[in-house]
């Protein structure tokens, strides 16, 4: 089930990761990527990893810094990092999705669903959002719904 809340209101503010880029920019190498990331980081942005030594990527555009692909893959990443490391992390009540476009949160929900990881996901829009696919969601704490058509 997803833990999809609609607002920052329903959490302590200190307990929410707000900036995706920045914990990603921190926390996150090629070198620990593992194959679910890497099919993640495919997935969202059709990118690979060319050179891990330098953290090297190829996308549709051409080759880059893995600093370089969008914000939703890197917040993908980094809820599959934080749930790999838990205990590290464990003050951590909710991820900040606001920012991830409707493919990365569809790959968010897919991850969270796959290994029923414990977390609240954050977004405070809802452009496009129903083209999420139909699945068990959690809103705000209180409602169940299988439909964000309904949200």
């Amino acid at each position: 089930m997803i833990k999809l809340y609609t607002s920052l209101d329903y959490f302590n503010k200190d307990n929410i990761l707000f900036d995706n880029e920045a914990f990603f920019k921190e926390m996150i190498s090629s070198k620990e990527l593992a194959d679910d990331e890497l099919n993640i980081l495919w997935e969202i942005d059709k990118a690979k990893i060319v050179n891990n030594k330098i953290d090297k990527i190829e996308t549709p555009y051409g080759i880059c810094s893995l600093k370089d692909i969008s914000t939703g893959c890197k917040t993908a990443i980094n809820i599959m990092f934080i749930m790999k490391h838990k205990e590290q992390f464990h003050k951590l009540e909710a991820i900040n999705a606001t920012e991830c476009g409707v493919n990365a949160l569809e790959s968010i929900f897919q991850i969270v669903d796959k290994y029923n990881y414990d977390i609240n996901i954050i977004v405070e829009h809802d452009d496009d959002i129903w083209e999420c696919s139909k699945r068990e969601y959690l809103i705000n704490g209180e409602r169940c719904i299988n439909d964000l058509l309904y949200l």
